[in-house]
């Protein structure tokens, strides 16, 4: 054979077991039922809260090159510091994007402490155009 002559009689052996063990069909047969499990805990869903803010273009304020406003949000508490998430998204063309934001080299960012969102607009070469009124939107997760 013309097959064993170029592989070797080994080789032929060895991949015709393994054809052998990869196409063997089995019976799926289900083994004896189990005893009832101890119920499940409450989950982990997050619990969150939203708001819609507006931050008028008069409340930018120009900070070095940078600009800054500041919101108040009082369901940021030191435990949602600590232990919880706060996640910024801004009103674009009818569509809420997450915070960072850029266009171009002109970038919108946040941090947050204890009742305060710090938003910020600035660019990378330069001081950009003060900012227009803008719509935000902050979820709060709660530990």
């Amino acid at each position: 054979m013309q097959v064993i002559k170029i592989f070797g009689k080994k080789t032929v052996i060895v991949l015709s077991f393994l054809a052998l063990l990869t196409t063997a069909c089995t019976k799926q047969v289900p083994g004896p039922k189990g005893d009832p499990g101890t119920p499940g805990g409450t989950g982990n869903a997050k619990q969150f809260s939203s708001t819609v803010f507006s931050v008028a273009a008069k409340d930018w304020s120009a900070v070095g090159r940078n600009w800054q406003a500041l919101a108040y949000v009082a369901e940021i508490t030191d435990n949602v510091v600590a232990k919880g998430e706060v996640k910024v998204y801004i009103l674009v063309d009818g569509y809420w994007w997450p915070l960072p934001y850029a266009v171009s080299d002109i970038f919108t960012q946040y941090s947050f402490e204890k009742g305060i969102i710090k938003l910020n607009t600035y660019k990378d070469h330069g001081t950009p155009p003060a900012p227009a009124t803008a719509s935000f939107k902050v979820v709060i997760y709660y530990p």
